[in-house]
């Protein structure tokens, strides 16, 4: 009797076993092969905010030209050194620092500009940009004039084109242009001028 007693007892913890090895291999095997819940996220991206402030419009040719101040250097476009002085004598190219390389711009209406030429330490006295007289003989198409209102020859037109501005003779059809022989004046546009403000 105590040895059937023995032996159902050890079968039934053999079989508690079994059914525990079993049930453990079940959920594992089920774990495996059947569906995986995961947790959804919901992700939002939400873009940054950039405070925009108020705009600059774009600069217009009067903007961009300064009438007081220091001054600006004018070189071409596709130049890599040098710029316009005005030298006694008148407007020359020049890549030292000689003259007056420094030019302020007083509008006398729509494109037209008295341009004002002084130099960096002030030793020089401030000149104008003048179209020689038709009778006067000059070696540049700009020479240097006492700075007026009022006269014609002291008129310029400046107007923005392409990359840089056309400058020009009052009436637009004679435009500075820089030759193999330096400054001339020229029916078709050839040099485009930088101010560099």
């Amino acid at each position: 009797m105590t040895r059937l007693r023995g032996v159902t007892a050890a079968g039934i913890l053999a079989i508690g076993a079994l059914a525990t090895s079993a049930c453990g291999s079940d959920s594992a095997s089920g774990a495996a092969s059947g569906p995986v819940k995961t947790q959804e996220t919901t992700e939002t991206t939400t873009a940054p905010t950039t405070s925009e402030t108020p705009g600059t419009p774009e600069a217009t040719a009067d903007e961009a030209l300064p009438d007081s101040g220091k001054g600006v250097t004018i070189v071409p476009v596709d130049g890599f050194e040098g710029g316009l002085t005005l030298e006694d004598e008148g407007l020359s190219m020049t890549d030292d620092d000689s003259g007056r390389q420094l030019f302020t711009f007083k509008s006398l209406g729509g494109d037209l500009y008295q341009v004002k030429a002084t130099d960096g330490s002030g030793e020089l006295e401030p000149l104008c940009w003048r179209a020689p007289d038709a009778d006067e003989i000059s070696p540049s198409p700009i020479v240097a004039g006492e700075c007026g209102t009022g006269e014609e020859n002291l008129a310029f037109s400046i107007s923005k084109a392409g990359s840089g501005y056309v400058i020009s003779r009052e009436n637009g059809e004679l435009k500075l242009n820089l030759g193999s022989d330096g400054l001339e004046y020229g029916d078709k546009l050839t040099t485009e001028w930088r101010i560099n403000v």
